[in-house]
């Protein structure tokens, strides 16, 4: 009797602890929902904050430094002859949405697994493809940042040996030299924002791009003799071959995707709405100066029997029409300036693909409070390597601009479509 007495209460006991726990848990679950909708309301409030005292200047360097890394500007008009004009309108317009809506996906993605670059995101989503992804994501850097080495070279070098005729191959070299050494002071950074005070003369170099090649619609420079000129040449409206040939380059004028992502990190808020105003305000610039550009340049030049040949704009007027005005020779020098804020900007991504090698895969974020001294070392050897490559371009006489081509074609389609697509 003892014995079913104890029983009977051991069960009592037992069902009321277990009401207690129940009702302990269910308490739980409710302060934990609680605390969640706190945790959403305080995020969407303190941006409410952010938003309402933002930091345009943060905005505006951005805005700045992402415009003027677009080197093809000089490069349009000859777009224009390959694809003509209505070829080469459609395909801006169309490679244009297509640049928003890939790097707004990025974008996203990047806030939802809060990444601050593109090598970041990639290794969070698809930790198994990774290897594939920078493959792909370091050709086109270290495609990019060789391409715009060369052109800078080879454009002052021809600038120099046209006006005071000296060796064409000796300036190339030691201009090859200074500038394989800039990436140096940049190559430890590990934020954008130390790039972002080149910005302000990068900016100046692309507008005064764009400024040349409309002036000389309005007020063409004299004809020199040995130009021909064809009055019933016809305007090419379109040319689908040309457009085939030259996609990439297009896609390559609006290829946001390796840096966009660590510029968006940096803004103040750091909030979607704040990033796609600067996107679509980065879009819409480089496509309406292209789109100016590219009729512009197009319809001062397109009577030329040798326009064909062109490469870009400035060095046609230079070394095809012979024309050493001041204002093209002085554009020619401080528009390569674009091209070496670009080479620059491009080594960001590398220097923290480089520290991620060295870095604790397991870690839910990139710290690079302690980097080991083998990344640095290893910095330092891309950066001879860089130079070493472009010293061999001087030396074996390569196509730059072939390889430009090249590499824009292979790497620059997966990269603008592919991945920001698949994630």
């Amino acid at each position: 009797f003892q014995a079913e007495k104890l029983k009977l209460d051991y069960k009592a006991e037992h069902q009321e602890r277990s009401k207690t726990l129940k009702y302990k848990m269910n308490s739980l679950k409710s302060s934990s929902s609680t605390c969640e909708t706190m945790s959403i309301e305080l995020s969407s409030l303190s941006e409410t904050i952010e938003e309402s005292s933002p930091n345009y200047r943060n905005l505006l360097e951005s805005f700045f430094s992402l415009v003027s890394r677009n080197n093809e500007i000089l490069i349009m008009p000859k777009m224009v002859f390959d694809c003509g004009l209505v070829g080469s309108l459609i395909v801006l317009l169309g490679v244009a949405i297509l640049a928003y809506i890939t790097n707004m996906s990025l974008c996203h993605c990047a806030k939802k697994t809060n990444s601050s670059s593109l090598i970041e995101l990639n290794s969070k989503i698809f930790p198994k493809s990774v290897t594939i992804f920078n493959i792909f994501f370091i050709t086109f850097l270290v495609g990019n940042i060789i391409c715009n080495q060369a052109l800078i070279a080879e454009t002052l070098s021809l600038t120099l040996s046209f006006i005071y005729g000296e060796s064409l191959w000796a300036n190339r070299l030691v201009l090859t030299l200074i500038i394989s050494s800039f990436p140096l002071f940049f190559i430890f950074s590990k934020t954008v924002y130390k790039i972002k005070f080149l910005s302000n003369f990068a900016i100046i170099a692309f507008y005064l791009g764009v400024f040349v090649i409309i002036k000389n619609y309005f007020y063409p420079l004299p004809l020199l003799p040995h130009i021909v000129v064809n009055e019933n040449q016809p305007i090419n409206y379109w040319n689908f071959k040309g457009i085939l040939s030259n996609i990439g380059i297009y896609f390559l004028t609006f290829t946001l995707h390796d840096v966009l992502i660590d510029f968006s990190s940096e803004l103040k808020p750091q909030t979607i709405k704040r990033t796609r105003t600067l996107l679509v305000s980065i879009i819409g610039t480089i496509l309406i100066n292209f789109i100016l550009c590219s009729f512009f340049g197009y319809m001062a030049l397109y009577k030329d029997t040798s326009s064909s040949s062109m490469d870009n704009f400035i060095s046609y007027i230079l070394l095809t029409r012979d024309h050493s005005d001041s204002l093209i020779v002085w554009t020619n020098y401080i528009v390569s300036l674009n091209f070496l804020f670009d080479c620059l900007i491009s080594i960001i991504p590398i220097s923290k693909f480089i520290d991620s090698l060295f870095i604790d895969s397991n870690e839910s974020r990139f710290s690079l409070s302690s980097i080991p001294y083998k990344a640095n070392a290893l910095k330092v050897f891309f950066v001879v390597w860089i130079a070493l490559i472009n010293i061999a371009v001087v030396l074996l006489k390569l196509d730059v601009q072939g390889v430009f081509e090249m590499i824009s074609s292979i790497s620059v389609i997966p990269i603008f479509i592919g991945f920001p697509l698949l994630w």
